[in-house]
């Protein structure tokens, strides 16, 4: 172990240096940036929400529904640093539906890819050669198997509507 960290601390200093921070490397000289338009853009909104994944996706969502109910115009602007919603999420994950009914109520209407209920769990902890089996507590009847990008890019398009 000692021998590992003289190793990796000798190297410090070595690496190159990855960074676009304007600060490090200035855009004006810095070749990765030629032709790159960096214009600022402005807009004007009532609540604006960094993050497209679950947390910020559903409290658009949710903030819309509430004032759609109330008959008031609400402008929620999501900003999103990946190129699309849905874009940094896991692939695939188990969900138990309840808070999705309560934020579509008729998402089985619409035809949301949700269609894979868990019908067995099986838990284990896994070694190079060996499989331990967990117990778990039974009572995932409602689970569901969802690809998660899917369900954000719905999101994202149910945000925006």
């Amino acid at each position: 172990l000692n021998n590992v960290w003289k190793r990796n601390c000798s190297q410090v200093g070595k690496q190159p240096k990855i960074t676009t921070h304007y600060s490090i490397v200035p855009r004006e000289t810095d070749k990765r940036w030629e032709g790159i338009d960096m214009e600022r853009v402005a807009d004007e909104a009532d609540v604006v929400i960094v993050g497209a994944g679950p947390a910020g996706l559903t409290t658009a969502i949710k903030l819309k529904q509430l004032a759609n109910q109330d008959g008031r115009e609400l402008r929620v602007c999501v900003v999103e640093k990946a190129s699309e919603v849905g874009a940094h999420t896991l692939s695939g994950a188990c969900l138990e539906p309840r808070a999705l009914n309560e934020l579509f109520p008729d998402w089985k209407e619409r035809n949301a890819p949700l269609h894979t209920p868990v019908k067995q769990d099986r838990f284990a902890f896994l070694t190079k050669t060996d499989r331990y089996s967990i117990p778990i507590l039974p009572g995932n009847c409602l689970t569901i198997f969802v690809c998660m990008v899917l369900l954000f890019t719905i999101m994202g398009i149910t945000s925006s509507d």
